[in-house]
């Protein structure tokens, strides 16, 4: 096991092709437009359930929120460092 964990972490971004570089970006970028739905969906779901007079659903959305926003923002702190690394490599 130590050997085959060894191995993997012998695996750094700063070895990869400009070709993996670039795929990285696109499925970031891709992540972050489906995060970006989910938020807007969420939003349009709590108005609903503010109409409907339902605070528990409203409660409980505004958690599903919060953990696409930090998702959102991991998500860009991720597409910041590709871009950097992308930058380097050209």
């Amino acid at each position: 096991m130590k050997d085959i964990s060894k191995k993997i972490n012998s695996f750094h971004i700063d070895a990869f092709s400009l070709e993996t570089v670039n795929n990285m970006h696109q499925q970031l970028l891709q992540k972050q437009d489906k995060l970006l739905h989910s938020a807007n969906e969420i939003h349009r779901l709590i108005e609903q359930q503010l109409i409907n007079n339902n605070g528990f659903a409203v409660q409980e959305l505004k958690q599903k929120f919060k953990k696409v926003k930090i998702d959102y923002e991991d998500n860009e702190d991720e597409i910041k460092k590709v871009i950097n690394l992308k930058q380097k490599k050209i």
